[in-house]
């Protein structure tokens, strides 16, 4: 188990922030809200979008978090920030395009190599059908799984599982009509973890709650 993941091994609560749609100050004054109401790591990113605000609205993150994690959601390696203390290396495993299954990671690969005390969570993106069209699934040029198929997700988890990923990350894109229902997490959890998953291959990370 890495440093960060000791910190959020009990899982919690998550804010997601997107920096597009919030000032530098109202960041800082979230984040000063949210830790004093125990929320356990910050999430900031988008699908669609640049770095252009994401550095400044990540530094008054930081300002604000009395030491509460900070995790990057990329949409493409070009939005990679420095003042961070992980990021979500996203694989959108529920569709086909390479773009967001190699691509965008081998692009990373110098933004890591210059910051190696940045933390690479591995994660296997799930988009579920919101039961509208969603940015993510606009840029991305993907299909999101069918929100009525659990045992489609809890496959696809799985295999990324297998082939090393150490975190889930569902999503039914913003806009979405339907959240993700308790279904599918319990799905996806189950693919998780088999009874046959040797303890120490098991996912580091508990579950978050991310609003």
């Amino acid at each position: 188990m890495t440093r960060f993941s000791a910190r959020l091994s009990d899982g919690g609560l998550g804010i997601l922030v997107d920096p597009m749609r919030v000032s530098p100050a109202a960041a800082e004054e979230l984040a000063r809200r949210a830790s004093g109401e125990g929320v356990r790591t910050l999430l900031i990113g988008n699908s669609f979008g640049d770095d252009t605000n994401t550095r400044d609205i990540a530094r008054a993150l930081r300002r604000g978090s009395d030491g509460v994690p900070i995790l990057q959601f990329p949409g493409a390696a070009s939005q990679l920030v420095p003042d961070v203390d992980a990021v979500l290396l996203l694989s959108l495993v529920s569709g086909r395009n390479p773009q967001y299954l190699i691509e965008e990671h081998v692009r990373a690969v110098p933004f890591f190599e210059r910051h190696p005390e940045i933390e690479a969570i591995s994660t296997a993106y799930c988009l579920v059908d919101g039961g509208v069209v969603t940015t993510v699934e606009s840029v991305s040029q993907t299909r999101p799984l069918p929100a009525d198929k659990p045992e489609l997700v809890a496959a696809h988890v799985r295999a990324a599982m297998l082939i090393g990923m150490r975190a889930v990350y569902l999503d039914a894109g913003s806009g979405a009509r339907s959240p993700v229902g308790t279904e599918l997490i319990r799905a996806a959890l189950g693919g998780c973890v088999s009874s046959r998953t040797p303890r120490r291959d098991r996912p580091p990370h508990a579950p978050f709650a991310w609003c």
